[in-house]
C-alpha cells in the first residue's frame, strides 16, 4: 500500500514539473509572437510615452467683450499689440448698428504669451463687460494619432516589399490598392497632427468691442446718412431728366405755342 502511495506521489510531482515546463515554454512563445505584430513596438513605446509626457498639449481659447471710446483707434491698437506678441488677426468684422460701431476679431497669439497678452488687451478697454476662457487637453489624442501614423507607415513599407515579390499583375494591382488606401490614411492623420500642433501652439482670443456715447454717434450717423440720401436723390433726378429730355422739349414747345396763340386771339378787336 505504501509503495502505491509513494508511486502516485512521485507521478504527481513528475506531472506537475512537466506541466510547468510546457506552460512556461508556451507563454514564452506567445510573448514572442505578440511582439512580432506590425506596429506593436511603436504602440508600446507610445503607451510608455504617456507616463513620461510631462508637457500637456492644451488648446486654449478666450472670449472677451468690452466698451471703448473710439473703436477705430482701438482696432489699430489691437493690431499693433498682436504684432508685438508675434500674433496676428485671423478674422475681423466691422458692424455699424444705429451709428454705434462694433468690431468682432479673432486673434491668434502664441499660447505661452497668452497670460501676458490679455492684461495689455484689457488696458485698451473703458469697461470690461465679459471674460471667459477654456482649455482642452489633446495630449492623448496627439500621441494616439502619432502612434497610428507610425503603424501605418510600417504597414506601407511591408506592402512595398511585397509588391517586389508579386508574381502576377493581379497581385500587383491588389497591393497597389492597399498601398493607396494606407497612404490616404497616413496623409489624413498627418493633417490632424498638423492641426493639433497649430491649435496648441497658438491660443485663440474672440474679442468684441464697441463704442460708448451712443446719442452723439447716432445723430452724426443720421446726419451723414441724410446728406448721402439727398445727394443720391439729386443724382437720380438729374439722370431722369436727361432720359426724358425730348419729351420735355416737346411739352415745353407745345405749351409755349398754346399760350402765344391764346394771347394773339385776345389782342384781335371784336
Amino acid at each position: 500500500m505504501k509503495r502505491i502511495v509513494i508511486g502516485i506521489a512521485i507521478a504527481g510531482v513528475v506531472f506537475f514539473i512537466a506541466y510547468q515546463f510546457l506552460f512556461a515554454d508556451r507563454r514564452s512563445r506567445l510573448k514572442v509572437d505578440v511582439n512580432k505584430i506590425p506596429g506593436r513596438a511603436s504602440f508600446i513605446h507610445s503607451r510608455e510615452n504617456r507616463d513620461y509626457f510631462s508637457q500637456r498639449l492644451l488648446v486654449r481659447e478666450l472670449s472677451l467683450e468690452f466698451k471703448v471710446s473710439n473703436a477705430m483707434r482701438t482696432r489699430d491698437s489691437v493690431h499693433k499689440l498682436a504684432a508685438n506678441f508675434e500674433g496676428f488677426i485671423e478674422r475681423e468684422t466691422q458692424i455699424d448698428t444705429e451709428g454705434a460701431r462694433r468690431y468682432l476679431q479673432v486673434i491668434r497669439v502664441p499660447s505661452e504669451s497668452l497670460g501676458k497678452f490679455v492684461p495689455h488687451l484689457e488696458k485698451l478697454a473703458d469697461k470690461v463687460e465679459h471674460k471667459s476662457g477654456s482649455s482642452t487637453d489633446v495630449t492623448e489624442e496627439f500621441i494616439d494619432v502619432k502612434s497610428r501614423v507610425a503603424t501605418k507607415k510600417e504597414m506601407e513599407k511591408r506592402y512595398q516589399q511585397l509588391i517586389k515579390q508579386a508574381a502576377s499583375t493581379k497581385d500587383i494591382l491588389e497591393i497597389e490598392t492597399q498601398i493607396g488606401a494606407v497612404r490616404t490614411e497616413i496623409e489624413s492623420m498627418e493633417r490632424r497632427i498638423q492641426y493639433l500642433e497649430n491649435e496648441t501652439s497658438m491660443a485663440t482670443i474672440n474679442l468684441e468691442f464697441r463704442e460708448t456715447g451712443g446719442s452723439r454717434i447716432v445723430f452724426g450717423h443720421e446726419l451723414v446718412t441724410s446728406l448721402n440720401d439727398g445727394w443720391k436723390g439729386l443724382l437720380a433726378t438729374t439722370v431722369f431728366i436727361i432720359k426724358v429730355w425730348p419729351l420735355l422739349i416737346i411739352m415745353s414747345t407745345g405749351t409755349w405755342l398754346y399760350f402765344r396763340r391764346k394771347r394773339k386771339l385776345q389782342v384781335v378787336p371784336s
